[in-house]
């Protein structure tokens, strides 16, 4: 059998191609990490907490959203919670969440849109409900509510957001008392969804509530700012 021979041009042009595809590679391999970087760089955070307060004057729980992470959160997608269901508007929200002793005394303390852009570093107060400190039973039902809240045994409100970053990695995550510090949830995309404080104040028109059955209907001072109480 002969043995076909190898020229100088043949090794030259054989050891050309191998350094051309091991550039490639180099070039390819570097184009991920600098990508990979490049996200790492601008990597949102949405955390979300649900805080239960107190001051001089009230008892409150409010839920507040802020960006600790490297780049700003566009947050496309806000939903209240009730516990784990979602909800549009404040009657829904504490109805379903709060006692009937606590839906006596409950007063609106400001709502802030959680939509849009949240930069680095930037916290919001979401919603924030309050008890007068100078109702006794008052305090005593907010009390009690929070050690089954945190418990886990009463139901808390709560808010759910789908966030991207500039580069259009997405994110869903939602208040939960129990999965504190873990990871959200990584999605292909976030749908747009109207904004909760364009139905905050609405009451349900298709449920009929007995008025010898049901508890009494939570009133709240609408005159207060929706732009949020005071951070």
């Amino acid at each position: 059998m002969k043995v076909p021979f190898l020229n100088f041009e043949t090794f030259g042009s054989i050891g050309a191609i191998i350094v051309s595809v091991a550039a490639l590679y180099i070039a390819w391999d570097q184009a991920v990490v600098m990508r990979q970087e490049q996200h790492a760089g601008a990597w949102p955070y949405a955390n979300i907490e649900t805080n239960f307060q107190g001051d001089e004057d009230f008892d409150y729980i409010e839920i507040r959203l802020a960006n600790p992470g490297v780049g700003p959160a566009i947050v496309r997608e806000a939903y209240l919670l009730a516990g784990d269901q979602r909800v549009t508007n404040l009657f829904d929200l504490t109805q379903q969440t709060f006692p009937d002793d606590l839906l006596q005394t409950i007063e609106f303390g400001g709502a802030e849109s959680a939509m849009g852009v949240l930069a680095v570093g930037e916290e919001r107060q979401v919603i924030r409900l309050n008890w007068p400190r100078d109702e006794e039973e008052g305090s005593q039902a907010y009390s009690s509510y929070l050690t089954q809240a945190i418990s886990g045994t009463a139901p808390i409100i709560g808010i759910e957001v789908c966030y991207c970053s500039v580069y259009g990695r997405c994110w869903r995550g939602r208040t939960d008392i129990q999965a504190v510090g873990r990871d959200h949830e990584r999605v292909e995309s976030c749908e747009p969804s109207p904004d909760f404080i364009s139905t905050i104040f609405d009451r349900p028109g298709d449920t009929a509530v007995s008025a010898t059955s049901a508890p009494a209907p939570a009133t709240f001072d609408t005159s207060t700012s929706t732009e949020g109480a005071t951070k």
